[in-house]
């Protein structure tokens, strides 16, 4: 009876489904790291995820150009997920996305300017 035993498991797709049902804000931002991350992990099981899966979305996302703020924002939102996962399914297993260092980080963030009545303070009027 106990070979017979099979505990729970799902597709990332999946879970992020349902995680994402049960949220009441925009699905987009998410979607788009899900979308891209399993584009170069693949869609599996999520206890199946690795370190190294995790460090390839990371390079990818550098490669494309993309700051280091819009990436770790990405690496938010699939930790989110993951965290979901574990949770629900029950699963023993550090989170891949826990305390990723992005190479950089920060150091491509640009100041803004408080923008009153269409002028910019950083602009000479």
């Amino acid at each position: 009876m106990v070979e017979s035993f099979k505990p729970r498991s799902f597709l990332l797709s999946e879970t992020a489904e349902v995680y994402l049902s049960l949220r009441k804000t925009d699905d987009t931002p998410p979607g788009l790291a899900l979308q891209t991350f399993i584009s170069l992990a693949g869609d599996r099981e999520v206890s199946d995820y690795s370190r190294e899966d995790a460090k390839l979305f990371v390079r990818h996302l550098i490669q494309k150009g993309n700051k280091t703020a819009a990436i770790r924002r990405r690496i938010t939102s699939l930790s989110a997920i993951l965290n979901y996962a574990y949770s629900d399914l029950e699963v023993d297993k550090r989170n891949p996305f826990l305390r990723l260092m992005i190479q950089g980080e920060g150091e491509d963030k640009h100041k803004r300017g408080v923008s009153t009545n269409g002028v910019s303070t950083n602009e000479q009027v």
